[in-house]
């Protein structure tokens, strides 16, 4: 009865105060971010909750900016948001936490013939109830309504506000589409203890193991483990079949690969007879082991315990060597959970009764659930489901929160052994690859492309970084969402951390579905643009198993998307690659494509099976605006390649510590490429001048992005490469742009003039030119600065980045495809000392005689750049200003900004806005053209003394009215 006094109270006083912060609500509820347009998803209103008698009314407040994206009508309720018709308990935050006697749910609303969602709480009706035996009914935590203490419920349902009883919820799991395992292989587990090494050690360490494509990947994860040095692979003779070097000896997760099982290997894997070492420097000939053997709870395990036994008084070698694990998984509406134990000394033993076994699962010191399982004499594990879960426990499993305790019955803490419940621990990638041909509703050939990294920590959050390119409108939304039926289910929002091409941030508070789901490749990234308002890419979020040394150094890999063609693939493909140089210059690659034609050409209109696809992977490098292979590397299995060459040609690798090098998948219909990405490989292995020699690396070298460069430019929705050239969206005929230390210079083209008078434009051109007669159609010449194509007989000033265009040159394209570029002649001077007036000009003149009075200063050619000015100038909203320079920056559509001064210092343009001074006066104006505003002559007063208290109390008097008679 206190506690239920207690809570009375407490809501009391949290709600005393809420009707103004109601009322308030629900005016910020009508207001509508403006900058997601009006179709954006809104929160709409808070609906009132009206007081009932007795219950008081709960401060619940609508977002005023809601931070989801556009694309799917919802509702956004703190950080979480919701779609349409998803109801849930409001959680208001420290210190009220969850509020489980609301109810709130998101409403559809159309205001404006826009689909909009409205929130609407309520208070939940508790029903009266009787208990049996004269029992006084009690409200227990977690709960809002009161239960009679002998009824077993784990949640109740609640009821609406009008006292009608809740109609059943729709079922909101998840959907098969895209379920299917995204690890196509075999799983194995193994308990690493004391046990079969005979050595007195706490030690404990779980195995998990994956054999696909005849290469065993595993993951070690160990406690109380002295420093590791080698995981030994032995058969049941003890002979050593494998043995991997544990390089990262401070962490306490192992990650390692076995290439190539032999097939007896295999064999014997199957059928239980491989076991596992760890060796440590206490224990060099092993201080755990264990056996591998399969178990169906590896398909669909996200959560795992690793148990130990617990540190009690006791017989010691009773307690050393004894250990276990425990495979836990959600249902897929998230309500129940499936867990497989396996306990160390019943795995291996021969055992002739039956044995009990508690199962306590625990919050601090409260235990929330307790089972109790019998396990038969021929079992070799524990294996039950916890059903009807209540909401505090699936919260604190996904934030690491909760212990698990399993007993043996009859022998006390000796037979205790506890852990932890976290997610599944993996070397594993987690990964997607976003492409137009995932993209919803239709195939988008956009040539655009995005890659999504993933990594997932103990308590339950989930870190991502979202990389995107080629994207030729602005980004609208960034979802995680889940397919369910017929419609999108946004789990997460991950708009917000949007920008300049990249979305890193947390994702906090995902749901126990949410992380199983996330785990089994059942989530997708979703892309919404303005072009393509619903999806523009799309990609599958998926593990890749862990491939030796490249996760460990490389963050994001390199993209590729047909955006980065030379010229621009249309093409809804999209890949990415980890390109890395180990200690003996040898190059590792890893790929992963989506989106690539699964039927070739040949095999359209027959009968034949479809073939093959052909992909190829190709490495090649960019010499004097040319682009050239100079590798092909392995062809695809699957959607993947991956390998190592270990004789790379020194210019090569130069080419890719300079950046000039790139990497690019073939196909039968592109077979110049159709996707490329551009590589950026920091190495020394090109050795000396002569490239003879290969200098070895002390640590392994990863390919980094050029995104990643601190010299790259970022310009118009990409970054660009150092000193690279390319024509801008905006005008690819007549604008060049080159990359010089993070600024942009973009120069309009410069066009020769004509001795014809009647000159034309041909298609795709910039400059005009003389006619010419019909004759077949020629090759054009390819000028690297511009990196343009132009036709037989056009001429034109040459590009010379970084400092553009030059009029001093005039090149001309000869029939065969020959470039002739000739310096324009100077006219002969008569002078002895000509001078030339700027330094870019073509010829020198002679200087003008000193003039009999002052002459007026010429005006200065903006036009014309040093080069100093070009390398320290900046880039400022489209404009290029000198080292040194200031303006009022000009804001379109507001105009100039004369308030703000900008300078540029050194390559950075730094703005400022100006202070106004403080005015004392009654009305103030501001003229046209002026920064601040000043007071109006009349009403300027400037007080000589302080009036004081007296003369203010008389003055308040005087103003009183009379009193009426």
């Amino acid at each position: 009865m206190y506690r239920i006094t207690l809570y009375a109270a407490f809501v009391g006083l949290v709600c005393l105060g809420s009707l103004i912060d109601a009322v308030e609500a629900r005016r910020n509820g009508r207001r509508r971010n403006k900058n997601y347009g009006d179709d954006s998803a809104s929160t709409g209103d808070v609906d009132k909750v009206r007081p009932t008698p007795g219950r008081p009314q709960i401060p619940l407040k609508a977002e005023i900016q809601p931070p989801h994206s556009r694309g799917v009508p919802g509702c956004t309720f703190g950080a979480d948001f919701y779609n349409l018709e998803d109801e849930w308990h409001p959680n208001l935050g420290e210190p009220f936490g969850e509020m489980v006697c609301v109810l709130c749910e998101c409403r559809p609303d159309v205001e404006d013939g826009i689909l909009l969602g409205r929130i609407s709480c309520n208070n939940i009706k508790c029903p009266d109830i009787t208990c049996p035996n004269d029992e006084e009914p009690v409200i227990r935590d977690g709960f809002c309504c009161k239960t009679c203490p002998s009824d077993d419920v784990d949640k109740e349902k609640p009821s609406r506000t009008n006292g009608s009883s809740e109609a059943q919820r729709p079922d909101d799991t998840a959907s098969t589409e895209g379920t299917e395992d995204t690890l196509q292989g075999e799983a194995f587990v193994s308990i690493l203890s004391g046990r079969l090494t005979s050595v007195n050690t706490r030690a404990i360490s779980r195995g998990s193991f994956l054999l696909l494509n005849n290469n065993l990947h595993f993951t070690l994860h160990v406690t109380r483990l002295s420093t590791p040095l080698e995981v030994v692979f032995t058969g049941v003779l003890n002979t050593t079949l494998h043995v991997h070097t544990v390089r990262d000896v401070d962490s306490d997760t192992i990650c390692g690969e076995w290439k190539n099982l032999p097939q007896i290997v295999s064999r014997d894997l199957r059928n239980r007879n491989i076991f596992v070492t760890l060796t440590t420097r206490s224990h060099e000939h092993g201080e755990v082991r264990g056996r591998l053997i399969p178990h169906r709870a590896l398909s669909t395990e996200s959560f795992s315990v690793l148990l130990t036994p617990k540190r009690r008084n006791g017989p010691v070698n009773e307690i050393l060597g004894k250990g276990g694990l425990v495979m836990l998984s959600s249902s897929k509406n998230g309500n129940a959970i499936n867990f497989a134990a396996l306990l160390d000394g019943l795995v291996e033993s021969e055992r002739t009764e039956d044995v009990n076994i508690v199962v306590e699962i625990s919050k601090r010191n409260d235990v929330l659930k307790r089972i109790e399982v019998a396990v038969a004499s021929e079992a070799i594990d524990v294996v039950d489901v916890v059903e009807s879960l209540p909401s505090t426990i699936k919260k604190a499993i996904t934030k690491g929160q909760l212990k698990m305790r399993l007993t043996v019955q009859g022998e006390g803490d000796v037979g205790m052994l506890v852990g932890s419940i976290t997610p599944l621990k993996t070397c594993n990638t987690i990964h997607a690859v976003l492409s137009g041909s995932q993209a919803l509703d239709r195939s988008k050939t956009t040539g655009a492309s995005g890659s999504a990294i993933f990594t997932l920590d103990d308590d339950g959050t989930i870190n991502y970084m979202v990389r995107l390119t080629g994207l030729q409108t602005e980004v609208s939304a960034i979802t995680i969402e889940m397919p369910n039926r017929n419609r999108r289910k946004i789990v997460a929002d991950i708009f917000g951390n949007y920008r300049d091409g990249v979305a890193q941030g947390k994702w906090l508070r995902p749901k126990l579905r949410d992380v199983q789901m996330f785990l089994h490749g059942e989530l997708y990234v979703n892309v919404a643009t303005g072009a393509f308002t619903t999806s523009e890419l799309r990609g599958r979020i998926v593990q890749l198993p862990y491939q030796g040394h490249i996760r460990r150094h490389a963050k994001m890999p390199i993209q590729m998307s047909g955006s980065l063609m030379d010229p621009t693939q249309e093409t809804g493909a999209a890949g990415h690659a980890w390109l890395l140089l180990d200690e003996n210059c040898s190059l590792n690659y890893e790929i992963a494509v989506v989106g690539l034609n699964s039927v070739v050409e040949d095999d359209i209109g027959t009968d034949s099976p479809p073939s093959t696809p052909h992909f190829y992977a190709e490495i090649g490098e960019i010499e004097n605006g040319e682009s050239r292979v100079r590798l092909v590397l392995n062809a695809f299995r699957g959607n993947s390649a991956r390998g190592t060459l270990t004789d790379v040609n020194p210019g090569l690798l130069e080419n890719m510590d300079r950046g000039q090098a790139f990497i690019q998948i073939s196909t039968k219909n592109h077979r110049e490429g159709e996707i490329r990405g551009q590589i950026i490989l920091p190495n020394t292995c090109h050795g000396s001048s002569n490239g003879n020699n290969l200098v070895p690396v002390h640590d392994p070298m990863p390919a980094i992005n050029v995104d990643d460069d601190p010299n790259s430019c970022f310009f118009e929705g990409r970054y660009h490469a150092p000193m690279s050239t390319w024509s801008p969206d905006y005008d690819r005929n007549c604008t060049t742009c080159t990359c010089k230390k993070t600024v942009t210079i973009c120069d309009p083209v410069i066009c020769p003039q004509l001795s014809c008078e009647n000159s034309v434009i041909a298609p795709g051109e910039c400059c005009p030119s003389c006619p010419k007669p019909e004759e077949p159609e020629e090759p054009g010449c390819h000028y690297k600065g511009d990196n343009k194509v132009h036709r037989i007989g056009t001429q034109w000033h040459p590009y010379i980045p970084p400092f553009g265009y030059t009029t001093c040159v005039l090149c001309t394209c000869m029939s065969g495809g020959q470039l002739n570029c000739s310096r324009l002649a100077c006219p002969p001077l008569d002078c002895p000392k000509p001078i030339r007036l700027n330094a870019n000009d073509c010829c020198q003149v002679c200087p003008e005689p000193e003039p009999t009075t002052p002459p007026t200063e010429p005006p200065v050619d903006d036009t014309l750049l040093q080069a100093d000015e070009v390398e320290k100038g900046c880039s400022f909203l489209g404009e290029f200003y000198r080292n040194g320079a200031e303006w009022h920056p000009l804001v379109s559509p507001f105009g100039t900004m004369s308030c703000v001064r900008c300078r540029c210092r050194n390559g950075q343009a730094k703005c400022k806005g100006r202070t106004c001074p403080q005015l004392n006066c009654q009305e103030t104006i501001r003229t046209k053209g002026e920064c601040c505003p000043r007071c109006k002559e009349d009403t300027l007063t400037v007080p000589t003394t302080l009036p004081t208290i007296l003369e203010i109390s008389a003055e308040k008097k005087s103003r009183r009215k009379p009193k009426l008679s």
